[in-house]
């Protein structure tokens, strides 16, 4: 019961963030942008359930599944795509559904579903560089400058430099106080054996450094529910060893995620809307 109350709490406080003055922040430059808003939240709630769901059933443990869903819906990447227009946000989710119904159906449908995911990307992310691949040349030089850049602390943790119009630039995909955590659930990873999610990441990590697009490309998007998972672990194992520890350091370590928190929502709803409105001619797609 008590499981229950808290996940609905993370939904309701993913509304609530969401939902304050979407009408009105991003500074919209198409008055029609709204209701594709609307339908970035509505994406971001069943994204955000989903996740539990995946990790409830994966892992069998409620705090880490709790934990996952609350860090994917703080990530300062997944807050400024589910306030937007955002194919990414939207192709995540249904991707996120699909893997919910492949892991409750049997192995043919298995294959049909995942045989599906092609489709879904098409339709609801048809701006993906694959779908446009023939106009483009590769370039190695390019390619490896772009994957160290996605997969640098600077990225992760210090500045998002995709989408350059989408959010705010300060900050990266997650706050900086995730870092011990992140680093703690990728030794438990590895220590286990269980490198499947970890690959999935670098996976997703090169597919997007492809991209002719890059950096406004935001294919490594569709990895911050493994982020959110792996960071949830993180914190899991360290609170676990902290029983016979003194606490103080994690009292600390939730201040500092507290604090970054606030200071994200203090630059994302007043600075933010200012360096928007003082380029708005720079801009020409609606977002």
């Amino acid at each position: 019961m008590k499981g229950k109350i808290l996940f609905l709490g993370i939904l309701v406080f993913t509304a609530v963030t969401r939902l304050f003055l979407l009408n009105k922040i991003p500074p919209s430059i198409n008055s029609s942008v709204y209701i594709w808003r609307l339908l970035s939240v509505f994406a971001c709630l069943i994204s955000t359930i989903v996740v539990y769901t995946l990790v409830k059933m994966n892992v069998r443990k409620k705090k880490i599944a709790l934990l996952s869903s609350w860090i994917f819906v703080n990530l300062p990447w997944v807050f400024e795509q589910s306030r937007i227009i955002s194919s990414p946000n939207l192709a995540l989710t249904l991707v996120l559904l699909i893997m919910l119904l492949v892991l409750n159906t049997k192995y043919k449908l298995r294959v049909v579903f995942l045989l599906f995911i092609p489709v879904i990307f098409f339709v609801s992310y048809p701006k993906m560089w694959i779908f446009h691949a023939s106009e483009f040349k590769f370039n190695y030089i390019n390619f490896i400058n772009n994957l160290f850049m996605l997969f640098s602390f600077d990225f992760l943790f210090f500045k998002n430099f995709t989408f350059w119009w989408g959010g705010v630039k300060e900050f990266g995909v997650m706050f900086t106080a995730f870092l011990p955590f992140f680093i703690v659930g990728i030794y438990e990873m590895i220590n286990r054996q269980e490198f499947k999610l970890l690959l999935l990441i670098v996976f997703f990590g090169i597919f997007s450094a492809l991209s002719p697009y890059f950096p406004e490309s935001r294919e490594f998007y569709l990895a911050v529910p493994i982020i959110s998972f792996i960071t949830a672990l993180g914190i899991y194992c360290v609170t676990q060893k902290m029983k016979s520890v003194n606490r103080s350091i994690l009292i600390f370590m939730i201040f500092l995620i507290l604090y970054e928190s606030a200071q994200f929502f203090h630059f994302y709803f007043i600075h933010y809307p200012q360096q928007i409105i003082s380029n708005v001619s720079q801009i020409h797609e609606s977002f």
